[in-house]
């Protein structure tokens, strides 16, 4: 892409999209056929942890603690949550959650309503 990012953590792939995030604060959804983006959104600040895909929607944290969920056809934010330290790692997803945890020491398991 145009935009300059600094790419350090492993991209979450679809049949259809690629999501990749970065520490420069920009996650991308690029077309998995031509790697071009469909998408951008910037995160209010960077990010060290791989996406996560579930659904229609990838979900990750940033270093401010915000846990987010991006719909995967437009890059919206559909859901967020601030922790409260930063989250430095990958959420993890098992049957129907996403557990995720930060640097406070703290593990956080969502579930769907």
């Amino acid at each position: 892409p145009e935009a300059k990012a600094e790419f350090r953590n492993s991209a979450a792939a679809t049949e259809d999209v690629i999501v990749a995030a970065s520490r420069s604060r920009i996650i991308l959804g690029l077309d998995r056929l031509t790697g071009q983006p469909k998408w951008s959104h910037t995160a209010s600040d960077a990010i060290e942890g791989s996406p996560v895909v579930v659904g229609n929607r990838a979900f990750l944290g940033t270093m401010g603690g915000t846990v987010l969920a991006l719909s995967l056809d437009k890059g919206e934010v559909v859901w967020e949550y601030e922790l409260g330290g930063s989250i430095v790692a990958s959420p993890a997803v098992t049957e129907g959650r996403l557990i995720i945890a930060d640097d406070d020491g703290k593990v956080y398991c969502f579930a769907a309503l």
